[in-house]
């Protein structure tokens, strides 16, 4: 069984005072983010910037694409504070790719059609390959994340 994390009453005493109030605060539990394995936390920086990140990002035009929690006090329900302005289809998404190595970023790809594995390896080869001397240099480490469309079996 995990140790629980030690809180100082400083630390606390805020939620304490507004809970003795009277008031009852309602949360979420936090999401947990992926880490770097410990074999990547030895890498030295110098081997870091020889690396090249892609990664592609779906942006909603309007709204969320997801939950959103607030905390609220009794009686805020209908608060502005506490409610998100929706449109009807969402308002539409944009889908962008970037690269970038050594806190140097390339140039932002809109795509316009649904990403398979044959337009990823299509980005690649236009957009990644071309941008790695002008970020890194001829010796350079791919990275991206794990996402299917990018398991494609064909050579770059």
């Amino acid at each position: 069984m995990a140790k629980r994390k030690q809180i100082t009453l400083e630390q606390r005493s805020p939620i304490c005072t507004l809970c003795e109030e009277g008031n009852s605060l309602t949360g979420c539990v936090a999401g947990k983010k992926p880490k770097l394995t410990i074999p990547h936390n030895k890498i030295d920086s110098n081997q870091w910037e020889n690396v090249l990140w892609t990664d592609e990002s779906k942006f909603q035009i309007f709204g969320f694409n997801r939950r959103v929690f607030v905390r609220r006090l009794k009686g805020e329900n209908a608060s502005e504070a506490c409610t998100v302005l929706t449109m009807k289809h969402s308002g539409g998404n944009v889908t962008v790719w970037r690269c970038f190595g050594n806190n140097k970023p390339e140039n932002l790809i809109r795509i316009t059609v649904k990403l398979t594995k044959e337009g990823y390896f299509k980005i690649i080869q236009d957009s990644a390959i071309p941008s790695r001397l002008n970020l890194i240099g001829p010796d350079f480490t791919f990275q991206q994340d794990n996402d299917r469309k990018h398991s494609s079996t064909r050579k770059l």
